[in-house]
């Protein structure tokens, strides 16, 4: 009878042996499935994430779309200087003005990145008096909705003699103006 329970421990250790070695990979491979579906399902939430912080993106954009087809229409898509000189002599004319000298120059932009809008700097020397400067003003601002003024500077020029006393009341002026207007980089 021990010979018959050796041989039946036997037979169950080799059993239980050749089952541990069959079942074995089974749960390695189970496990290792575990592990690669917990990262997919995180991969699939942060999927998720990205996808609903890209439609409140797009909703956003949508909602600065109005603005921008505006600004569109504001700011002139490129450079046009004759067209700016022409209207600046144009008006300063109209206006009463002598347009002595108009000098245009281009804000440079030190980042590698184009500008989405570019500046440019317009110095306008003009002799008149100044109420004709305000309607010049007024008259401006109707044809470049986009202009700032950076700065006005008056001179009365020194006058010998006798002068009439108009003169002395509303003098004829110098003046010296910076300007800014914008347009588009395509």
């Amino acid at each position: 009878m021990s010979r018959s329970i050796t041989i039946n421990l036997l037979l169950a250790a080799i059993g239980l042996a050749l089952l541990w070695l069959l079942t074995w990979p089974v749960f390695e491979r189970v496990r290792e499935l575990r592990a690669s579906a917990k990262i997919i399902e995180n991969e699939i939430a942060a999927e998720k994430e990205a996808i609903t912080k890209l439609a409140e993106l797009e909703r956003e954009v949508g909602s600065h779309e109005d603005a921008l087809d505006r600004l569109e229409l504001a700011i002139p898509a490129k450079r046009d200087i004759a067209s700016a000189l022409a209207v600046f002599e144009e008006v300063a004319n109209a206006n009463g003005l002598v347009l002595n000298a108009v000098q245009f120059t281009e804000e440079s932009q030190p980042s590698a990145k184009k500008p989405a809008v570019q500046v440019v700097n317009a110095l306008l020397k003009l002799e008149g008096r100044y109420g004709s400067l305000q309607t010049f003003f007024e008259d401006v601002e109707e044809t470049f909705p986009l202009m700032d003024v950076v700065s006005v500077s008056f001179l009365v020029p020194q006058k010998t003699g006798v002068e009439e006393e108009e003169t002395l009341i509303n003098p004829i002026l110098d003046i010296t103006l910076s300007l800014e207007t914008y347009y588009r980089n395509l």
